[in-house]
């Protein structure tokens, strides 16, 4: 994957993902997602008084959590593309106490629709003569 290729993966809303790319996301999130954590409470956990230094560590913990959530979007509405659905669908995730079960089993669990789609052609299920060329 190239420089231009994860900038797409990470950030960017066309094509498909399939469920490995999207769990590999989530891990690689959550990970981010502790660092940032950390260094945000060694920072301000009584080492500095210094407004300046308490600001940009807050400034820099808050974009990097805002770059998270982009990256969570971006990789979601991929995976339900990946099941034949639009990005808009991951507004389920906001129905109260199901909403996030649902997506969580829709991105993480459920497999690819065969062939392609309305988003892009799948790696995993390809069509036939796209196969057929692959093994010739």
């Amino acid at each position: 994957m190239g420089g231009s290729a994860v900038i797409d993966f990470l950030f960017g809303f066309q094509g498909r993902i399939q469920r490995l790319q999207w769990w590999l996301a989530q891990l690689g999130s959550l990970a981010i997602a502790v660092l940032i954590f950390l260094a945000f409470a060694y920072w301000l956990g009584g080492r500095t008084t210094d407004s300046a230094t308490t600001f940009l560590a807050g400034s820099v913990g808050i974009a990097g959590y805002v770059a998270l959530a982009w990256v969570q979007l971006a990789v979601a509405v991929k995976r339900l593309h990946d099941q034949g659905r639009s990005g808009w669908f991951y507004l389920i995730n906001f129905v109260p106490f199901v909403g996030s079960l649902i997506l969580l089993v829709m991105l993480g669990f459920r497999d690819s629709v065969r062939g392609d789609n309305r988003f892009g052609g799948s790696k995993k299920h390809p069509r036939a003569e796209h196969a057929a060329a692959v093994f010739d």
